[in-house]
């Protein structure tokens, strides 16, 4: 009888150290699955910041031309402001020489 029991006790050890081990094999399995999602998650973020990046870099590389084409329109602007406000200081200055005179 002493011996069936202990039969018993090992067929038990064996069922619970199975189920254990089907447990444990399902616990990596499952950690395994949720590690890949998690993988392919950051890979999606990266891929959509990587392209949020270069949109950036676009627009800020539109800007820059953008600024560089006012910057000259506005150079070329000044410069004609100055040579007008130099002609008319020559004329100013004619104007009151010429005056001068007439006195």
């Amino acid at each position: 009888m002493q011996r069936s029991v202990g039969m018993i006790e090992s067929h038990r050890s064996s069922k619970i150290i199975h189920y254990l081990a089907l447990a444990n094999a399902f616990s990596i399995a499952t950690n395994r699955f949720m590690l890949r999602n998690n993988v392919d998650d950051l890979r999606e973020r990266m891929r959509l910041l990587q392209h949020d990046r270069r949109a950036n870099i676009d627009l800020l590389e539109t800007n820059k031309v953008s600024n560089e084409k006012e910057i000259r329109r506005l150079k070329e602007e000044n410069e004609k402001l100055r040579l007008k406000m130099s002609d008319l200081q020559k004329r100013v200055e004619l104007d009151h020489g010429s005056n001068h005179f007439d006195l």
